[in-house]
């Protein structure tokens, strides 16, 4: 994985289909996570701080489904309830800022969940294909638009100069 050269561009495919009361059920509840970390996502209100007892999730298990993708410096999950995460993993390693809303974003977010519906429905060996090479970011987009625009002026201006030379 920290050899660069030994990378592909093949995603990772995230899924869970374990509830939190499925985990409960098996003695893997909260009893079984520090107090500290006990309370889930689903934490009933319970809070950080929650006793064992009182938190209704596991550290061990996700509290609901969800799929995701991992390709590149991007992780993008998928909520039953329509909610959505993306993160650059490279510059947030923590996970702490969800770029989902971030318009920069949009055309990353837009190919991974692409992406992911190709994975949850795909089948032998076409599971296993390379992705296509991931989309710019828009700020990424405009600066080669404006360095593309700044070169087309140059010439154009050196093409002037010729001319005015020429006469």
């Amino acid at each position: 994985m920290l050899d660069p050269s030994l990378r592909s561009r093949r995603p990772i495919l995230f899924e869970s289909f374990v509830q939190t009361n499925d985990v409960e059920e098996n003695g893997g509840g909260p009893a079984a996570a520090p107090a500290s970390v006990a309370a889930g996502r689903t934490g009933g209100g319970a809070g950080i701080n929650a006793r064992p007892n009182g938190a209704s999730a596991s550290i061990v298990a996700p509290p609901k489904n969800y799929y995701g993708i991992r390709l590149g410096p991007y992780k993008y999950i998928e909520w039953p309830d329509g909610e959505k995460e993306l993160y650059d993993i490279n510059k947030d390693p923590y996970e702490l800022n969800n770029k989902i809303r971030d318009r920069n974003f949009f055309p990353i977010r837009a190919f991974l969940h692409k992406e992911l519906e190709r994975l949850e429905t795909c089948v032998g060996r076409e599971c296993q294909e390379p992705a296509p090479k991931l989309p710019l970011t828009r700020d990424q987009q405009l600066k080669i638009k404006r360095e593309k625009e700044k070169e087309q002026r140059e010439h154009e201006r050196e093409r002037k100069e010729k001319e005015h030379h020429h006469k």
